[in-house]
């Protein structure tokens, strides 16, 4: 029995990062869900605001066997310094 996963990435520009893997990795954006043309007829449905409507990509493999990956903005930079963590 084979499990389904799927692969989260946070970062600043979503639809940017998507386009890059898709194009390295031979995925797909994904479709929007059923019923809608597109995502930002399923955005305006959901009255999303436009300027939050690129917090987020969903990319696939087309043939369906390798795990989805999304991209999800976030508001905070990358940090340059590491904490230690004692143990």
């Amino acid at each position: 029995m084979s499990e389904q996963w799927s692969w989260t990435v946070d970062c600043a520009r979503p639809r940017e990062l998507a386009a890059f893997w898709c194009l390295a990795l031979g995925y797909v954006l994904a479709a929007p869900p059923e019923g809608f043309a597109s995502w930002e007829a399923w955005q305006t449905q959901f009255n999303l605001p436009e300027d939050e409507w690129d917090d987020g990509a969903f990319i696939e493999d087309p043939d369906g066997i390798r795990p989805g990956i999304s991209f999800l903005k976030v508001p905070e930079g990358k940090r340059d310094d590491q904490e230690s963590v004692s143990t």
